[in-house]
């Protein structure tokens, strides 16, 4: 599918993704700026104004597995319409390693955030959350149930590989119960989160011993498995990697 809004660059970039991680880094890159579009979303359009101080968390959680389509800060105010708006700290997207997954959960688990998961197993799907409420009604939900169709129209312009990949992951949201910038902390327990996967890959042989890299998500630009080494190392490190990690190495 080739969508005209989309710079030729920026969807060769995106169908080059095969992979959760492939897709991760390139969201990371599209919250940073560098790259102007991202399928499914306005065309040549970075994050929002009140989501900016949440780039370099959002960027943080892609690169580490956690590819997100959807986030919010905490906010309590009058909207553009005079209505009363109230939003939860919030964040929607897709995980398919199961160490971070559980790090997601228990994380949640033990600071009271609500979490809610969907997946492609039957009976095991959880209700929508809540996130933003208009004069005490219902407004917007993240984590509703996603049909093939749904996330078609997110993920369009990736490759088969790519959308098979997202479709087969666990769609994973995660939300502070409480309104407004009270609910703020979520983004210190996401971060806490992810530097526990990162030191777990690393402690369970999953990582590169040099620069921490796993198959759920790999270097910029991909990299591959050093055969042969003691320890985990990545194409990437092999230059740069103590001599007594690579001397037997053919």
């Amino acid at each position: 599918m080739r969508l005209p809004w989309m710079n030729r660059s920026d969807r060769q970039l995106w169908r080059s993704a095969r992979t959760i991680a492939d897709l991760g880094l390139l969201m990371a890159s599209w919250l940073e700026g560098d790259i102007a579009s991202q399928p499914g979303y306005m065309p040549n359009c970075g994050v929002d104004e009140e989501t900016e101080h949440l780039v370099p968390i959002l960027a943080a959680a892609n690169r580490t597995g956690y590819l997100t389509t959807c986030s919010q800060p905490g906010l309590e105010g009058p909207g553009f319409d005079g209505s009363t708006w109230r939003q939860r700290a919030a964040v929607d997207g897709h995980v398919s390693d199961p160490l971070l997954l559980r790090a997601l959960a228990d994380a949640a688990a033990e600071t009271g955030l609500y979490f809610a998961t969907q997946d492609r197993i039957p009976d095991r799907t959880e209700a929508a959350i809540t996130v933003t409420t208009v004069n005490g009604e219902p407004y917007t939900t993240f984590g509703q149930p996603l049909s093939y169709s749904d996330l078609r129209t997110i993920w369009p312009v990736i490759r088969p590989e790519a959308f098979h990949a997202v479709a087969t992951s666990v769609h994973v949201t995660i939300a502070a119960p409480e309104f407004g910038k009270a609910g703020e902390y979520l983004w210190d327990v996401l971060d806490q989160a992810l530097i526990e996967t990162c030191e777990a890959r690393v402690a369970d042989g999953r990582a590169c011993i040099v620069c921490g890299c796993t198959e759920f998500a790999p270097c910029p630009g991909g990299c591959a498995w050093v055969a042969g080494t003691p320890v985990p190392l990545c194409t990437a490190c092999r230059v740069t990697a103590p001599a007594d990690l690579t001397i037997h190495v053919l």
